[in-house]
């Protein structure tokens, strides 16, 4: 077998650079990276704990949301209609922390209920630049419509 042909050095970062426009990390820096966490099983406990951290280390990131309590839950965790866990969520947005839309619920929702958490979500965290999808019904790219087994590894 042939080894693999690299493009001369330069190549790839000169083509880059005529697609994609530079972009200004913070204080100079060369690369980001952020950490996304979604609130499955996460209880207000755990959350406290690991943001107290963070927050302490200097270090900020994604906390994706849910809004509203489901008809029916898939998974264990917190939502923002528990008013400490909205308190938490509120006082980490302060801090510099995204707070991200994971869903309406740990739950499938109906349209209308999709819309009325996408409003409590934008009155109390501005509108949403991030989401995460939680594996509802009502999640996109879910059940059929998502990208799993054969068809992945056609893919």
């Amino acid at each position: 077998r042939e080894p693999r042909q690299h493009p001369p050095d330069g190549f790839v970062h000169r083509v880059q650079k005529e697609m994609t426009p530079a972009v200004a990390w913070p204080d100079g820096r060369r690369f980001a990276f952020t950490v996304c966490d979604d609130p499955d099983a996460q209880s207000l406990e755990v959350s406290r704990a690991v943001y107290g951290l963070l927050d302490d280390l200097g270090l900020r990131t994604t906390k994706a949301v849910w809004m509203i309590e489901p008809p029916e839950r898939n998974s264990p965790g917190e939502t923002c209609e528990s008013p400490e866990s909205l308190e938490l969520c509120l006082a980490l947005q302060q801090k510099g922390f995204e707070i991200a839309y994971h869903n309406g619920a740990p739950g499938t929702l109906h349209r209308s209920d999709i819309v009325r958490s996408l409003d409590v979500f934008r009155t109390h965290f501005g509108d949403p630049a991030t989401m995460a999808n939680h594996y509802n019904g009502d999640a996109v790219y879910w059940g059929v419509a998502r990208l799993s087994g054969p068809a992945r590894l056609i893919y």
